[in-house]
């Protein structure tokens, strides 16, 4: 029985997924973060190491053979990085007795063969923070958005979090209308009144991914009805579909690509997606998209990478055709 494996290393989290020929998952692991930016590099180094034993053991145990390896791994960028993230998974294959071929590739490149299927077009992730990307068959990759939570990501987890605390204060303000917004997120923090928000605010550190949690009370208040939420959903898909608009007016060729729309907002809520295509739709109605699926995470992208680089279905014994 022959695998594949594919990697999604990030800044949070880290997953393995190790994949049949007929593109079917046979185990998944998961992991802590392996971003070397993110934590100390020796704690990302230590925890790849850590999954990459835990595959490289199921796989000795099963008496499975492995032909490639894709790694996509955020913060890894320059040739420099790649190579010595390359060395570190042959020194982990070398311990396990093991030789098969290693890839790197970004995370975009994994996101997009995850929802799509392709190696080319454009990439759109909502998530906590939000970018667009583009891949030609060219081979060049353009971007547009992903600025930050500070200078940018519209249409993300983030930016919906946060009009939504600020919702839930003009509301009490009166400048705009009662809303479940506050129910919701006043239960959520367990505040008596919601003037208690402030100071739950700002007596202690939030961070970007702590904003971006509030999304998701402003999907659930969107798909009750709530006016507030339904207006914050649509205004950020809309947000996002103006820089995904950007780069397909700056590189046409893009148009004729299909566009994969990922990350957690597009995925749990209808409105904010539905909202999204009829804002691109306007102006591009011949436009292909496609909406990413939990089932089809990014390690899964990366298993098809390798998949697709490395299976000779008449590939002899000895690795050649």
């Amino acid at each position: 029985m022959n695998v594949f494996i594919g990697v999604d290393g990030g800044g949070s989290k880290t997953e393995v997924v190790t994949m049949l020929e007929d593109k079917s998952i046979l185990a998944q692991f998961d992991g802590g973060a392996t971003n070397p930016y993110t934590t100390s590099p020796l704690e990302a180094a230590n925890e790849l190491n850590r999954l990459l034993e835990t595959t490289f053991t199921f796989i000795n145990e099963r008496s499975i053979m492995c032909k490639g390896i894709c790694l996509g791994m955020s913060g890894i960028q320059s040739d420099e990085e790649k190579s010595t993230l390359i060395n570190q998974v042959r020194q982990c294959m070398k311990h396990r007795s093991l030789s098969f071929p290693i890839t790197v590739c970004t995370e975009g490149e994994i996101s997009l063969m995850a929802a799509s299927g392709e190696h080319t077009g454009v990439l759109v992730i909502a998530g906590t923070g939000s970018i667009v990307y583009g891949f030609t068959r060219e081979g060049s990759i353009h971007r547009a958005g992903g600025w930050g939570h500070l200078l940018g990501d519209e249409g993300s987890g983030y930016q919906i979090g946060l009009q939504t605390l600020q919702g839930i204060m003009r509301s009490y303000d009166r400048i705009a209308p009662p809303t479940l917004l506050t129910s919701l997120v006043q239960e959520a923090c367990q505040l008596n009144e919601i003037t208690e928000l402030r100071t739950f605010i700002y007596q202690q550190p939030f961070s970007k991914k702590s904003i971006a949690s509030y999304a998701k009370l402003c999907i659930r208040a969107a798909e009750e009805g709530d006016p507030l939420a339904i207006s914050i959903l649509r205004s950020q898909a809309a947000s996002l579909a103006d820089t995904t608009t950007a780069l397909l007016h700056s590189h046409p060729d893009l148009q004729q690509e299909t566009v994969a729309a990922t990350g957690s907002i597009f995925l749990h809520s209808s409105i904010y997606r539905t909202h999204y295509k009829e804002c691109l739709s306007k102006i591009f109605p011949h436009l292909h998209m496609v909406t990413g699926s939990a089932d089809r995470p990014p390690a899964y992208g990366a298993a098809l990478i390798a998949r697709q680089r490395f299976f000779y279905p008449d590939q002899g014994a000895d690795g050649l055709v």
